[in-house]
């Protein structure tokens, strides 16, 4: 039998939790529905790729190719997407919640009604963004470029973290 891993990559299998996927090339595959819950997927490119409705809560991300990808209603909850590249990706209806978003590049992220509540957003480059009707509670923003983002209906609540 081969490792799952290779089931997943050869599109055999939809789930590959916790895989270890570091710079594997995803560029313009379909993974939609897809759990990679908790998987290792370090500077790996999804390039153009569907994740929609993907399972990706804890995974790492940081420093992946996502630009122009298509994360519409994924999960993403305490993910890591530190320096991680998203320009003109889609995230519309995801959950980001508690994830780690700092120094991402999201130029022209389209981001409508996304959870972004806890979310470490610090030096993250939002420029341009579609963030409406987007929820931001203790959310950090330091740092955070959002020149020219359209926000009409976002929350952005500031207060003490729950501990």
């Amino acid at each position: 039998a081969l490792p799952i891993w290779e089931d997943f990559i050869a599109g055999k299998s939809k789930s590959c939790q916790k895989c270890d996927l570091v710079e594997v090339n995803f560029k313009r595959r379909d993974l939609s529905g897809v759990d990679l819950t908790g998987a290792n997927l370090k500077n790996a490119n999804f390039h153009d790729a569907r994740l929609i409705g993907a399972k990706l809560d804890g995974a790492q991300l940081d420093g992946a190719n996502l630009n122009k990808s298509d994360l519409s209603r994924a999960s993403l909850r305490k993910a890591n997407l530190s320096e991680a590249m998203l320009y003109g990706a889609k995230l519309d209806g995801a959950s980001v919640e508690a994830a780690d978003l700092s120094k991402a590049m999201m130029g022209a992220l389209r981001a409508t009604r996304v959870d972004f509540r806890a979310a470490n957003l610090s030096q993250a480059d939002m420029r341009k963004a579609r963030i409406a009707d987007s929820q931001f509670d203790q959310a950090k923003l330091d740092g955070a470029a959002l020149d020219f983002a359209f926000a009409r209906g976002a929350q952005f609540k500031i207060g003490r973290a729950h501990v």
